[in-house]
C-alpha cells in the first residue's frame, strides 16, 4: 500500500499555501500531482520533488533516510519516497484546501491501482495480439495485421494503461447489449462506452448497433471520461470486436489509456498502424511512385493531426487528404469536417492562406463555428504547412441531443467571408452579412 503524509498550510502574510507530501515513490505522482493542482485552480509558484530512500519502523516513523546510486538501490532494504513541497497560489476558483487533499489522495489510490495492474494490462494487449494474429474467425487480412500491429505497439510504452475490460454481446429485452464480463477487469473500474452519453435510449440504442453492425473491428477515440492519472484529459479508448470461428461477433475487448508522448513525437511511419493507414491511402490515389503529387500526399498524410490519423477511417483520410493536396496549389480557404461516429464532437479542418491568417481571424472563425454549431466548446491547434497555408485544427463539442449536422460548404463560405473580411479594410460592411 501506499502510506500518505500531506500537510496543506495557509502562509497568510504572502497570500500563498505551502503544499507538502511524502509517499512512497511511484510513476507519475509527480505528473498527476503538479497536473491536478493547476486542475483544482491553484498556480504553481515553486516546486521540488526530490525521491529520498527512508527506513521506518512499524508503526511508520521515519528512522534513517539517504539518497543511493542505482547499484546501492539494487540491494537495499530502504524505500524509495516521493518528497513533494509545492508553493500554490490560488486563482478565483480554487478548490477548497480540504477538497484538494480529498483529489490529492483520490489520485494517489488510482496511481497505486494503475501501476500494480500495470503489467498484467499488457500482457492482456500481448496475449490478444497473439489471440487475433492465430484466431480461426474469417478476418479481413488487413484488419488483423491492423489489430495484431497495434496491439503490439500499445505494449511497447506507447500507452498507459489505465483500464481494460471484457464484454460479452448478449439480448436485452430482445435487443443486443454489451454486458461487461465482472472478473475480467484490469486496473481502474472503466467500462463507460462513447455512445452512454445519448439521453435518448432509442437513439442510443441505434447508435450501439449501427457500431455493432459496422465493419470496424478496432476502434480508437476519446473516451468521454476524463484521465484520474497523469494528465487530467480525456483518456485514449481503445475496442477491439471479439469473433467466434464462424464470424459471428461475440463481444469486445476495451483499453483505457493515455497515449504517450512518443506515440504524438515520433513520424506516423513509425507507428504500424498509421503507416498501414498511410499506405492505403497512397494506394488509392495511384500517384506514380516519386512523382511531385505523390510526395506532396505523402506530406500531407504525415504532418496531419495525429488523433485525426488514429480516428478516420481510410475512406475518409483519403477524401482530406486529396481535398488538400487541390487546394496546396490554388492558396484558398477550405474547410473539412469530421463527425464523431458517437455524436459527441465535430473535428473541423480549416486551412486558409497564411498571410489572412491572425489571431483575430482564429477567434473569430471558433466563434462562427461555435455558433453555427450550437457548441458547448470549441478548442483549436494551429499548424503551418510548408506551402504558405495556415491549418487551423478546431475540436466543436457538441451539446447532448444536438441534432446539428455540419455542412462543410456552407462553413467553407462563412470562414472566407471572414478572412476577406478581415484582409480588408471595410470591415464592418461584411460583418452583417456574416450573422448567422
Amino acid at each position: 500500500g501506499n502510506s500518505v503524509k500531506l500537510d496543506i498550510v495557509e502562509d497568510e502574510n504572502r497570500g500563498t499555501l505551502l503544499f507538502e507530501m511524502v509517499a512512497t515513490d511511484r510513476p507519475f505522482i509527480f505528473d498527476s500531482i503538479s497536473n491536478l493542482i493547476y486542475d483544482s485552480g491553484y498556480n504553481l509558484l515553486q516546486s521540488n520533488h526530490p525521491i529520498l530512500w527512508a527506513k521506518r519502523d512499524g508503526r511508520g516513523r521515519l528512522q534513517s533516510i539517504t539518497a543511493l546510486d542505482r547499484k546501492e538501490q539494487e540491494t537495499t532494504d530502504y524505500q524509495a519516497e516521493s518528497f513533494v513541497r509545492y508553493e500554490l497560489e490560488p486563482t478565483a476558483n480554487a478548490l477548497p484546501i480540504n477538497q484538494l487533499k480529498k483529489r490529492v489522495r483520490e489520485t494517489l489510490e488510482n496511481i497505486e491501482v494503475v501501476v500494480e495492474h500495470w503489467r498484467p494490462m499488457r500482457e492482456k494487449a500481448v496475449a490478444l495480439r497473439e489471440h487475433y494474429q492465430n484466431s480461426p474467425a474469417p478476418l479481413k487480412p488487413r484488419a488483423r495485421r491492423q489489430i495484431t500491429n497495434f496491439l503490439g505497439w500499445i505494449s511497447e510504452n506507447n500507452l498507459t494503461f489505465i483500464g481494460y475490460v471484457k464484454l460479452n454481446l448478449v439480448k436485452r429485452d430482445g435487443k443486443p447489449a454489451l454486458q461487461v464480463v465482472p472478473q475480467t477487469r484490469l486496473g481502474l473500474k472503466l467500462e463507460s462506452a462513447p455512445w452512454e452519453h445519448i439521453k435518448d435510449p432509442a437513439e442510443r440504442q441505434n447508435t450501439l448497433e449501427n457500431y455493432l453492425n459496422s465493419r470496424r473491428v478496432l476502434t480508437i477515440t476519446k473516451s468521454t471520461d476524463i484521465s484520474p492519472v497523469r494528465r487530467f484529459v480525456p483518456m485514449d479508448y481503445i475496442a477491439i470486436k471479439d469473433f467466434d470461428d464462424k464470424g459471428n461477433l461475440i463481444g469486445e475487448h476495451r483499453f483505457f489509456g493515455l497515449m504517450t508522448r512518443a506515440a504524438y513525437n515520433s513520424r506516423a511511419l513509425d507507428i504500424p498502424l498509421l503507416a498501414d493507414r498511410i499506405r492505403a491511402v497512397m494506394d488509392m490515389a495511384h500517384f506514380p511512385e516519386g512523382s511531385h503529387n505523390a510526395k506532396m500526399l505523402l506530406q500531407i498524410l504525415e504532418t496531419f493531426p495525429r488523433d485525426e490519423l488514429f480516428q478516420s477511417s481510410t475512406k475518409g483520410l483519403y477524401k482530406m487528404s486529396m481535398g488538400v493536396l487541390a487546394i496546396e496549389e490554388h492558396n484558398r480557404v477550405r474547410v473539412f469536417s469530421r463527425a464523431d461516429p458517437f455524436h459527441r464532437y465535430y473535428s473541423i479542418l480549416v486551412y486558409i492562406p497564411r498571410e489572412n491568417y491572425s489571431q483575430q481571424v482564429r477567434e473569430r472563425i471558433q466563434n462562427v463555428v461555435s455558433t453555427a454549431l450550437n457548441a458547448s466548446s470549441c478548442e483549436f491547434n494551429i499548424f503551418f504547412t510548408d506551402s504558405r497555408m495556415a491549418r487551423l485544427h478546431l475540436i466543436a463539442r457538441l451539446q447532448p441531443e444536438s441534432p446539428l449536422r455540419v455542412d462543410s460548404e456552407s462553413l467553407e463560405a462563412l470562414v472566407a467571408g471572414i478572412t476577406e473580411t478581415v484582409s480588408y479594410t471595410h470591415l464592418r460592411a461584411h460583418e452583417t452579412s456574416l450573422h448567422l
